[in-house]
């Protein structure tokens, strides 16, 4: 009888009687194989199976993980001991056993051939055979090689002995090695021995009776329902020598089934971004065992995990030493989350190690080659609640290798930091990234000068404001360019023909940083600006009050006529461009009436509607105004406007030869019918083409061209103003982008998608709430000499209709003490010139962006391969190296650390001080001559280059000081490349790049110290 007693723990005991006592056997239970990983040389995790011929059923209650499953000298490792002290052993066979077991078999044998009646050459050969076998088994104890081809050595005589003597010198062989004093006996020098040529010594010799063929120890640790430890396997060829290693690894495995889908584990997390903290059982290469502690960050919306190894302590509680110094930490590298909820580095050299206080070595080393491999455990309402995995650092075979498994559990999610800058406080280390543009703009009518249409941004008091040049439809000169979309001027006193402002009218949206810091990476929130159909209706109540009071006046003469002349002009271009959109005439003429012939089923967009297209009239313009308010109230009356049969003030019947108003073909009155027949039940094709089908359920044509329906047309804005938010405990960053349309029914080649041009951006931008670090000076500077350092976070970036994120890493090679110069001064001649005085050397810094993807997570993709499949080859990271920081000059970046270019500098006279902004990366042709390249997904592939005429520019400021230099780094950047696209919707293909501002990536970035 047997019986299982414990909690719902999986770790349980079993019982039973046997021989009238009680006897018991820790196990565990079966896990899920799916779960299973190691490292190193060692197998596989299996538990082991029943034995039908013990007295107890021993189901799991070894632990198998070393050696080989189906041999008699696997590593069986007592689950007992491994659960209880967290240790457990075996060891193989003696040497010296195995070699009495096979020449007492041959002594044997001997004897049978010795009884019986054969021929004397027959027996001669037989004893020959056995006694090659004797020799081989004392090859196994002395490490000679009785069996080679050429010089063969063995611990006795090389030929059988005479038949009346064999069985003697068999048993003299097997009496020195019955016992430890016999064999140290046998193998001393001039003792006359049997193995006298082999001497040992008696130290020697009783190490090498004893030695078994091969030990191994284990480790495991258990967190919650996870499993993780180490094996080291040792042996050697035979008794003669020391055991050596043979194998090395980690395991882990759980009682617990996996995860399933990464969005079941990233479902349960509040704010995407999950801490799991749990145990970690280690062993260097040499074969000590280390436990300690192992803390993972998940963060679900950049698909990354992130690990940190603690406290690594060996059975007399000292740490584990790298560089013959103590390691408090070891920060491994990120790994790639994937869909299946298992997560995996590789091996990168991204690791990092950080040394105890005491240890003489305060600065951290870091590049450093490391993996990071798991899983999540969990399903339904436990998903993602535990994880399990391994992890390594150094090359295996190195002195300093160290491999471990790791068990950990969910503890809570990380909260996302709210830095001062968002709930109101000024950021006093901001970056700003911006096209500069220009845009024609009309002077006197017929020329154009150039306006500055360039975003302002900034981030202060608690806000992200963004200016974006405003546009509207302005008259020109009227034989010439009637009518223009174009950038609105400052001064509001300017008369439509008379364009002197040389810069760009702004509209202002305002983003609360606190709000945006609360969403997740990559949520968009938009400010509206004004609706198309408010200014127009805004615009006709202008013009009419004015035409009110002009018409009131008790002297009326030529200039006030003139003047009511023009604002009914400004009535009609509101209604005609604002509103409807019109530009030029489908046949590509301008919008004179005349010979507009080609414009078959495509209505007339330039065209006034009817009843507001004839000259000013005194007596009908304000009520014909009046009415044309009434129509943008709401959708009905404008429903009722655009129907001739309703009010029709919003009517526009194509002017066209070939059908007359009575619906007969062949005149040439030139209208086109909505209704030929008076009928809107009929079908109006017996009246030929071109005709407009206008009946009851049909949506307004005016409007249908564009596939609008009236509730799109009265809700169309003039301009939106799009942001996005990233964050890290010390920094923010992201980007914005302008929505614009130029009428209410949106003109068809600028729909929603022309935020692409530069006058709306996008825009990027970063911040923290940490003050730019200080370079210092040689004697004294903010970040170690000669030593080096990398930074983890995340990105934001914007690419044509997309939104973007990703992971971001900087890596920083500090300048040496030989190369270090910080000397920082303005420029001498005060020319505005170059500087004549400053140089400064603080080092360089790589920046890379790994994993960026939309929203559906769709990557970026590369197409400059020949034969790359249509949809790209994925592109896994994209590098930008070897930037130099530098220390910056007088002006808003006066003595910080940072990594760009100068913007401005002073004028002649003006005080010596200069802006900063992204610098120029250098892509080349080449690999050597190139700071730019990609390295793609698919294992195999080598780096890749930009496309010929590609650009790049990178801007950053280090942030925060520590005792190790910078806290963190806030940045902006700029790709443009033909040869990066973004995967189709459909899987199948990459979107069509139409212009440059469809493939030019623009993002922020924020990274802080580990």
């Amino acid at each position: 009888m047997s019986f299982v007693i414990g909690d719902c723990s999986p770790i349980l005991y079993r019982l039973w009687m046997q021989d009238g006592a009680l006897i018991g056997a820790q196990f565990d239970a079966a896990f899920d194989t799916d779960t299973d990983m190691k490292t190193g040389t060692i197998g596989l995790p299996v538990l082991s199976v029943n034995d039908p011929d013990t007295a107890a059923n021993e189901l799991r209650t070894h632990l198998i993980v070393t050696g080989s499953v189906a041999e008699d000298n696997e590593g069986m490792f007592s689950i007992g001991s491994l659960l209880g002290s967290g240790m457990a052993t075996d060891e193989g066979p003696r040497y010296v056993a195995g070699a009495v077991e096979t020449i007492t078999k041959v002594r044997a044998d001997v004897t049978s051939l010795l009884s019986i009646e054969i021929a004397a050459s027959t027996l001669r050969s037989a004893l020959e055979g056995q006694w090659d076998d004797l020799e081989m088994a004392l090859d196994t104890v002395f490490g000679t090689d009785s069996d080679a081809a050429t010089d063969p050595t063995s611990a006795v005589r090389t030929d059988a002995p005479r038949r009346e003597d064999i069985l003697d010198d068999i048993d003299d062989i097997l009496d020195a090695l019955a016992s430890e004093d016999a064999f140290v006996a046998a193998t001393a020098a001039d003792g006359g021995g049997v193995f006298e040529s082999q001497e040992l010594g008696a130290s020697a010799a009783m190490d090498t009776f004893n030695r078994a063929m091969w030990s191994a120890t284990a480790t495991m640790g258990a967190t919650g329902a996870t499993r993780y430890g180490t094996a080291f396997r040792k042996s050697a060829p035979n008794a003669r020598e020391d055991l050596k290693k043979a194998e090395v690894g980690a395991f882990s495995y759980s009682t617990m089934a996996n995860t399933v889908r990464t969005s079941q584990a990233a479902a349960v997390s509040l704010t995407g971004i999950a801490s799991y903290t749990g145990g970690t059982e280690a062993v260097s290469g040499g074969g000590t065992a280390y436990s300690g502690t192992m803390d993972l960050q998940v963060r679900f919306a950049a698909n990354t995990v992130s690990g940190v190894v603690k406290n690594l302590l060996d059975a007399d509680g000292l740490p584990w030493q790298h560089n013959f110094a103590d390691v408090e930490r070891i920060v491994l590298s990120d790994a790639r989350l994937l869909r299946n909820a298992t997560f995996s580095s590789g091996a990168k050299t991204e690791g990092t190690v950080f040394f105890t206080a005491d240890s003489g070595l305060l600065r951290p080393i870091s590049g450093l080659t490391t993996t990071l491999k798991g899983i999540l455990l969990g399903t339904g309402d436990n998903a993602g609640s535990q994880a399990n995995g391994v992890w390594e650092i150094n090359t295996s075979g190195s002195t300093n290798y160290l491999t471990g498994g790791f068990g950990v559990m969910h503890v809570g999610d990380a909260s996302r930091p709210r830095p001062g800058g968002d709930a109101g406080g000024a950021s006093n280390a901001t970056l700003i990234s911006t096209p500069t543009t220009t845009a024609a703009q009309y002077d006197d009518g017929t020329s154009r000068d150039a306006i500055d249409i360039t975003p302002t941004v900034s981030v202060a008091d608690g806000k992200l404001t963004v200016k974006v040049a405003k546009f509207g439809w302005q008259r020109g000169d009227s034989t010439t360019d009637p009518v223009q979309y174009v950038v609105t001027t400052v001064d509001p006193e300017d008369t439509p023909t008379n364009f002197n402002d040389d810069v760009a009218a702004r509209a202002t949206a305002e983003f609360d940083l606190e709000a945006l810091a609360g969403k997740a990476i990559g949520a968009k929130t938009t400010v509206n600006g004004p609706k198309h159909v408010d200014s127009v209706r805004a615009t006709l109540q202008a013009q009419r009050d004015q035409i009110a009071t002009l018409q009131s006046l008790g002297t009326r003469t030529e200039s006030t006529k003139s003047a009511e002349v023009a604002a009914w002009q400004i009535v009609q271009d509101a209604v005609q461009y604002q509103l409807f959109g019109g530009t030029k005439d489908p046949d590509g003429n301008a919008p004179d009436n005349a010979g507009d012939t080609g414009l078959f089923f495509q209505p007339d967009r330039s065209q006034l509607p009817n009843k507001l297209a004839g000259a000013y009239n005194e007596d009908e313009a304000l009520g014909l105004i009046d009415r044309a308010i009434e129509a943008l109230s709401n959708a009905t009356t404008l429903f009722a406007a655009l129907d001739p049969e309703g009010t029709g003030v919003f009517d526009r019947t194509v002017d066209i030869d070939g059908i007359q108003s009575d619906g007969t073909i062949g005149t040439t009155d030139g209208t086109i019918e909505a209704d030929p027949d008076n009928d809107a039940t009929t079908n109006d094709t017996e009246f030929g083409s071109p005709y407009i089908t206008y009946d009851n359920g049909d949506r307004r044509w005016e409007t249908i061209a564009r596939g609008r329906t009236l509730g799109n047309f009265l809700g169309e804005r003039e301009h939106q103003v799009v942001a996005s938010l990233g964050t890290t405990d010390y920094t923010r960053f992201g980007i914005w982008y302008r929505l614009g349309t130029e009428s209410a029914e949106r003109e068809p080649s600028n729909q929603r998608g022309n935020h692409t041009a530069p006058d709306g951006g996008p825009g990027a931008f970063a911040y923290s709430p940490l003050d730019p670090t200080m370079a210092g000076n040689a004697t004294n500077p903010a970040f170690p000499v000669g030593g080096s350092a990398s930074y983890v976070g995340e990105a934001v970036a914007h690419m044509h209709t997309d939104v973007l994120t990703g992971t971001a890493r900087v890596d920083v090679s500090w300048a040496a003490a030989t190369a270090l110069d910080l000397s920082v001064g303005g420029d001498a001649g005060n020319d505005g010139g170059a500087p004549d005085d400053v140089t400064s050397n603080a080092g360089t810094m790589s920046l890379t962006l790994a994993d960026l993807a939309d929203a559906d997570g769709d990557p970026l993709t590369y197409t400059g391969i020949a034969g790359a499949p249509n949809q790209g080859h994925e592109i896994a990271e994209i590098v930008f190296s070897e930037m130099a920081i530098e220390v910056g000059l007088p002006g808003g970046r006066s003595g910080q650390l940072i990594v760009g270019a100068e913007t401005e500098v002073p004028e002649a006279g003006e005080l010596s001080t200069y802006t900063y902004g992204e610098g120029t990366v250098t892509v080349g042709t080449t690999l050597d001559a190139s700071n730019v390249r990609y390295r793609l997904a698919a294992i195999g592939m080598d780096d890749q280059l930009p496309a010929s005429g590609a650009t790049a520019s990178v801007g950053a400021l280090f942030v925060g000081q520590g005792v190790d230099g910078p806290l963190g780094v806030i940045g902006t950047f700029t790709l443009s490349d033909s040869n990066v696209a973004r995967v189709h919707a459909d899987g199948t293909k990459v979107e069509d790049h139409q212009n440059v501002n469809q493939y030019t990536i623009r993002g922020g970035f924020g990274a802080d110290s580990p």
